[in-house]
């Protein structure tokens, strides 16, 4: 069964249509990456697929059943979402922060429980932020944050995870280990989608790939078969030189 099934879905925005019947699905032990030049429609899909926006048309199933009547607590428990530039303005703490991916699981007045320290300790651990657990979110650098943001939802423990450019804004190495990182939570069984810009990152880590030009998905599949010359050429208007460089037509390149 699939984690996320998305079929013929399509999604306006101030009564223009941005997501044109995008079928896409994601399975347990998948990194799914969607790319595609800007204003494609990829945050607008994303945020659909979470339920933060009714579908003009389609269905999208999380672990087989219709988001549709999922309350709000049963989806905060099957999918984690993790959007691009989430700002961080009360001075929390950075495990305050994290912990706050326990709150599908809170009852009134419980005290936190064993499993969910070990949720936050672990998600703190593979985002590598536990040096600084004690230091206020708001003293953080950008990409310092990122990874807080990104430990708060890995805490969730959601089967399904939806992120909108996961990387951006991190150096290469912690970009490399946020990969790793979402790359190790596949192999775990959990499904993940995410929004990618960089190509060759996404190409490297990722099980399949779907590319939206437009607010359609135009090609879907293994990498390799996805990203071609050709693909690349009529999605974003750049050519791929023989070093793997993007240029613009006409443009000479080694």
């Amino acid at each position: 069964m699939s984690l996320l099934a998305l079929t013929g879905v399509s999604v306006q925005l101030d009564r223009k249509t941005i997501v044109h019947e995008a079928s896409l699905g994601v399975d347990p032990g998948q990194l799914v990456g969607l790319v595609g030049p800007n204003g494609a429609g990829k945050t607008t899909l994303l945020r659909a697929a979470a339920g933060l926006l009714r579908p003009l048309t389609g269905t999208i199933q999380i672990g087989g059943r219709d988001t549709a009547v999922l309350d709000h607590a049963a989806m905060a428990r099957a999918v984690a979402y993790l959007p691009y530039g989430a700002p961080c303005h009360w001075p929390m703490t950075v495990r305050d922060v994290v912990a706050l991916g326990r709150l599908p699981y809170a009852r009134f007045l419980r005290r936190r429980e064993g499993n969910d320290t070990a949720a936050i300790d672990r998600a703190m651990e593979l985002s590598e932020v536990t040096g600084f657990a004690d230091r206020r979110v708001n003293t953080l650098s950008g990409g310092e944050r990122a990874r807080v943001l990104i430990a708060r939802a890995l805490a969730q423990g959601s089967p399904l995870l939806l992120a909108d450019e996961p990387t951006a804004a991190l150096d290469p190495f912690h970009q490399l280990r946020v990969m790793e990182v979402l790359g190790r939570l596949a192999a775990e069984g959990k499904g993940i989608l995410a929004v990618f810009h960089d190509l060759p990152l996404a190409a490297r880590f990722c099980h399949r790939i779907a590319v939206l030009v437009r607010g359609r998905i135009v090609a879907a599949g293994e990498p390799a078969d996805v990203l071609t010359a050709g693909l690349i050429r009529s999605a974003y208007g750049v050519e791929v030189s023989s070093s793997g460089t993007f240029t613009l037509p006409g443009t000479y390149a080694e």
